[in-house]
């Protein structure tokens, strides 16, 4: 069989060709599962990192469903086991220039050396809660897996909307846009190449820095089991979520909300700017000048 990078002409995404050619026979939207793309899972090349879901099977049984918050329409995750120097600089600068409470997925070796930064404060006055995992730093494999598994959507406590970083993403406070232009998307993030490594065009960017619809992002795991899935977590939210009819962000959409390997728009925020050019990054930093600390982190797992 021809792969979909192929028939889809570098045009539209493999959820779109994927979709025309289930309604063409008969499948209504509401109505598609996982048996009906089968053919698509069994055309994905293994990437490297692909969730290893046996790699945490000591880690979701510890996670509980949190209390839920269905009324604030934005929370922020991050899942930071490490004692990160730059932890305490994004969080603060998410909550500073969003104003949004955020949920810090953390493991007990480092939960002494983040209450010693200044989150420390932001956890007494509740701006920030934090979630214990049970686990070291985690892999590539295993944050997929993370973000791949149902138990980890369900100890989320926002219910609206998602705003997913790393400790190498930042929000860009002279920005053209805010964060509420991309709250009408179901799946944003990152501009980034449509050609994935498993051989599929997606749309929807990278996950570093992200903003997704809670239910919609949970609606896709449960009928769509994830271990079908060989590629990353992002590429699976962003071919799942067009597939059941969200709203996924385009290249334009994606530049607009976050610089990654082009610098095309003043973007709400940016993601791993190690993958500009030298020219391109003293570009961006006359822009966003408070990014620069991205270049002394860039060993995300992800």
């Amino acid at each position: 069989m021809r792969s979909f990078r192929k028939r889809s002409n570098g045009e539209n995404s493999t959820a779109q060709v994927t979709f025309d050619e289930l309604q063409k026979n008969g499948v209504l939207q509401e109505q598609i599962t996982s048996a009906d793309i089968m053919h698509v899972y069994d055309t994905l090349k293994k990437v490297p990192g692909a969730a290893d879901f046996a790699s945490i099977s000591g880690i979701l049984p510890s996670l509980c469903e949190s209390t839920i918050d269905d009324t604030c329409p934005l929370w922020g995750i991050i899942v930071e086991t490490r004692k990160h120097s730059s932890l305490d600089h994004v969080v603060n600068n998410f909550i500073s220039n969003t104003k949004i409470p955020i949920q810090i997925y953390h493991e007990k070796n480092n939960l002494d050396f983040i209450l010693s930064t200044p989150i420390g404060k932001l956890v007494d006055d509740g701006s920030v809660h934090l979630t214990e995992l049970n686990s070291d730093a985690l892999s590539r494999s295993q944050y997929n897996a993370l973000f791949l598994s149902k138990k980890f959507w369900e100890s989320v406590i926002g219910r609206k909307k998602i705003l997913v970083f790393q400790t190498d993403a930042i929000s860009c406070e002279q920005s053209d846009y805010t964060v509420n232009d991309f709250m009408s998307y179901d799946c944003i993030g990152s501009k980034w190449r449509r050609h994935r490594s498993s051989d599929i065009i997606i749309d929807g960017g990278n996950g570093g820095l992200c903003l997704r619809d809670w239910e919609k992002t949970y609606d896709c795991l449960r009928s769509f089991p994830s271990e079908h899935w060989t590629g990353g977590e992002d590429s699976y939210f962003g071919f799942h979520i067009e597939l059941i009819g969200g709203k996924v962000g385009k290249d334009t959409d994606c530049a607009k909300f976050s610089t990654q390997h082009e610098f095309l728009y003043k973007s709400w925020g940016a993601h791993k700017i190690s993958c500009l050019d030298e020219k391109t990054q003293s570009g961006f930093f006359n822009y966003c000048d408070d990014a620069r600390f991205m270049l002394k982190n860039v060993d995300n797992v992800v």
